[in-house]
């Protein structure tokens, strides 16, 4: 009797021993479980959270980029036609009407297209500061060069007639001289034998003696001439000096000798 009393006891403590082992180990893997998922949850929130954090940053970063990028590409593009349509519209550098007279007019292609002719005073010569070809290739590279302008579309048709107008009105008053007023003298029946012989010292190189200067209707001069050596009897005739200071050798029956030359006294 007492040994069933005692194996019943010591059946109910194992009993009582499993349930507790059990209930212990199913605690623990649940809280190993819990701990495991939280842990998990917080990296992916971690993670998640970052990699938004990273997105949003480089995306900011990239539209702040490309805006001051876009920004300094305009403002660029902008001072270079600006600084373009301000050398283009500037009158201070005669050379490029030069140059452009050089491209076009004398290339055949004038701007605009059409028969180039120029008549000039002595006056406006003698304040311009600049020969006959001197000031003609100026005035005539201004119309070519801002026609070229207007043409490339660089400026408007309005903005070509003003800086012709400027420029013309520079070059008229001296603003792109290459000589003293002094220089370019008017052509008189004073001075006329001087531009004659200086035409002959500069392609004859003969010893003349002037006779008579005449004024013919177009308002050009003949100057009469003979050999100072009597016995050169071929060497007569008459240069003829134009109002533009241009001289070219004529026979005394009027038959041209030689092709007209600018002459600049010294």
């Amino acid at each position: 009797m007492k040994r069933m009393r005692y194996a019943a006891m010591l059946s109910a403590i194992l009993l009582s021993l499993t349930f507790l082992v059990g209930c212990n180990t199913h605690e623990k893997q649940s809280m190993s479980k819990i701990s495991s998922d939280t842990t998990t949850a917080t990296k992916k929130e971690d993670t998640s959270d970052s990699s938004e954090t990273l997105e949003s940053s480089s995306a900011t970063s990239l539209k702040t980029s490309t805006s001051d990028s876009l920004e300094f590409t305009s403002e660029t593009e902008k001072d270079i036609q600006s600084v373009n349509v301000k050398e283009i519209l500037s009158t201070d550098n005669a050379q490029k009407y030069v140059d452009a007279y050089n491209k076009f007019t004398m290339q055949g292609n004038p701007f605009p297209p059409t028969q180039r002719g120029l008549t000039v005073s002595n006056e406006i010569y003698s304040a311009s500061g600049l020969e006959g070809t001197e000031y003609g290739d100026r005035f005539w590279g201004i119309i070519d060069y801002y026609g070229n302008a207007v043409q490339q579309g660089w400026i408007s048709q309005e903005q070509a007639s003003q800086a012709k107008k400027e420029a013309i009105n520079k070059l008229q008053s001296g603003g792109y001289a290459l000589h003293s007023k002094n220089e370019t003298q008017q052509v008189t029946a004073e001075n006329a034998a001087q531009y004659a012989e200086k035409f002959n010292q500069e392609t004859l190189g003969w010893a003349l003696q002037y006779m008579q200067t005449i004024q013919d209707s177009e308002e050009n001069f003949q100057v009469y001439f003979i050999s100072q050596d009597p016995t050169e009897k071929a060497k007569k005739g008459y240069f003829l000096v134009t109002k533009d200071r241009m001289v070219s050798r004529y026979s005394n029956g009027g038959g041209v000798l030689s092709d007209p030359i600018e002459v600049t006294l010294p």
